[in-house]
């Protein structure tokens, strides 16, 4: 189900679908998270892609978790304006431990 503040977009380049951008509440912060399709990548589609929804979606402070291992991803935030704001973890089912930041955009 999908709640009422949530703002769901796909990104279309060149007549295809490439991905998709969602900003969600969640316990309390309000997100944005993306996913671009390999074949995608490092062409400016994600930074541009951002800051529009960043024009659409004017809730601040807003946060992004990105994995430290994910660097292109990591620069798209930086460049849209988002600083570290924590670190942290997440454990999935397969027991690995992925290494995280909390990316924060306040103004």
């Amino acid at each position: 189900m999908t709640h009422e503040t949530t703002v769901l977009r796909t990104i279309a380049f060149e007549g295809a679908v490439a991905g998709n951008i969602v900003f969600w509440e969640d316990s309390d912060e309000p997100k944005v998270g993306y996913w671009l399709g390999r074949a995608y990548w490092g062409k400016g589609i994600a930074t541009a892609v951002l800051s529009q929804f960043l024009e659409i979606v004017k809730v601040r402070p807003l946060y992004a978790r990105v994995a430290k291992h994910n660097r292109g991803s990591v620069s798209v935030l930086q460049k849209c304006g988002f600083t570290v704001a924590n670190e942290d973890f997440i454990s999935p089912a397969d027991g690995s431990r992925i290494e995280e930041f909390l990316m924060v955009l306040v103004a």
